[in-house]
């Protein structure tokens, strides 16, 4: 990803300044690369040098399905903790700026799977998490690996969508959620 570190924090920025207007506790940035992450940053200049650090110096690969697993799971213990005493948690959007070149044999299904599971299980709507997968680059096989977790999953929900970074605004924040922005080409 370091090679499209200007695209990633332009692309990064751009979400991050409409995202924080729709989430007034402030957004949560996590990184696939590290156990870094920020909580409810309501000044996202902020995160700008966070983010050009880690993804210029990251790894070059990373196991998305170690991260993934990690968010999901917290989130989905408190989707099953009985809130008598408080609204229902918020839904989830996780935006994902990736190029899909993860580790071998590594793979996000997993995560996802369990994530659709739990909402079958608590009779949740498919609006209550959603995955966006935000691709750079053109690496023939990262790019078929998202397009497998988007259109190939075939789990009864659709809770995933993917744009590249240079695509539709409107689709990369609420493909994941919205079926008429989920088709949307």
């Amino acid at each position: 990803m370091a090679r499209h570190c200007a695209m990633v924090v332009d692309v990064f920025t751009a979400l991050s300044y409409i995202v924080k207007e729709m989430d007034k506790d402030g957004i949560d940035v996590y990184f696939t690369i590290s156990e870094a992450h920020q909580k409810k940053v309501k000044k996202t200049s902020k995160l700008h040098s966070k983010v050009h650090h880690h993804v210029q110096h990251g790894h070059s690969t990373t196991d998305i399905n170690i991260r993934l697993t990690r968010i999901l799971e917290e989130y989905k213990s408190n989707l099953e903790t009985p809130r008598w005493y408080q609204a229902r948690p918020k839904p989830l959007s996780l935006y994902i700026l990736t190029d899909g070149m993860w580790e071998k044999d590594c793979t996000a299904v997993g995560p996802i799977e369990n994530a659709v599971r739990k909402l079958e299980d608590l009779r949740k709507d498919d609006s209550q998490i959603g995955i966006q997968f935000i691709s750079f680059g053109a690496d023939s096989g990262g790019l078929k690996r998202l397009k497998y977790l988007d259109d190939e999953l075939n789990l009864g929900r659709d809770i995933v969508d993917t744009e590249p970074c240079d695509g539709n605004v409107y689709k990369m924040l609420l493909g994941p959620i919205s079926k008429s922005y989920d088709n949307h080409t």
